[in-house]
């Protein structure tokens, strides 16, 4: 059962995508001026992000104590190690078909990401959702629609992709969050949430970055405007 926050995330992406967001991405596209070759694009993931991947290893997670694991806890594993291959598939399918070095650099930390996740339920014996998983397919029902949902919206130009992007790590910034303040007690859960996190908001900097490079100024969907300027601002 998702958590109340994860649910109000994913309705209100399906919403937007069903709704007013194809609209103004298409207007948005129809009047894009790129001020370069849209291949030199500004790439500040591989540089920014390096520190916490480097800590999210399975030696510093199994060096951290075993602790019991509550319901909620196991739940937002399981959900959160989905929703990392979502972003991780996305951005693998948007850069074989664009070939923007963004979504390269950050599908690589999107698999740390997952990886650091997997080191928590193998040391507390979950079985792994994303098991034998191909791109694109995953056991949570409302992640697969959502999965489906982006490829559709992002995959008309680069312009929509890189703004699919903004938006999940938007969302993945939000539950991560939902998790550490309403569900994690346990302290290697944090440390690898915290790291999370922070690589989001990283990640969440470079597709804004790209986009302003490109003369398109990027509106949060889900994060309120004080907390998105800081993301952005303080990363």
């Amino acid at each position: 059962k998702l958590s109340k926050m994860k649910a109000i995330n994913l309705i209100k992406a399906h919403r937007l995508i069903l709704t007013g967001i194809p609209l103004i991405f298409m207007l948005l596209s129809c009047e894009e001026t790129w001020l370069s070759d849209p291949l030199e694009t500004v790439e500040t993931t591989e540089d920014v992000d390096s520190l916490p991947m480097q800590i999210l290893n399975e030696a510093t997670i199994t060096g951290l104590p075993y602790e019991n694991l509550s319901q909620a806890e196991m739940e937002g594993l399981l959900f959160m190690r989905e929703e990392e291959k979502l972003a991780r598939d996305t951005y693998i399918r948007f850069y074989e078909l664009f070939a923007t070095p963004n979504f390269n650099n950050i599908s690589k930390s999107e698999q740390v990401h997952m990886d650091a996740i997997l080191s928590i339920l193998d040391k507390y014996g979950l079985e792994d959702p994303a098991a034998d998983k191909a791109i694109g397919i995953y056991t949570d029902s409302d992640l697969q629609k959502l999965y489906d949902d982006l490829q559709a919206m992002g995959q008309t130009d680069q312009i929509s992709a890189l703004k699919v992007g903004a938006l999940i790590e938007e969302t993945d910034i939000l539950d991560i969050q939902y998790e550490l303040d309403n569900t994690v007690d346990n302290q290697d859960i944090r440390f690898v949430y915290e790291n999370l996190i922070r690589g989001s908001g990283f990640h969440l900097q470079s597709f804004v970055a790209v986009l302003k490079f490109n003369g398109i100024i990027y509106e949060p969907v889900l994060l309120d405007q004080e907390a998105f300027e800081l993301i952005i601002e303080k990363q």
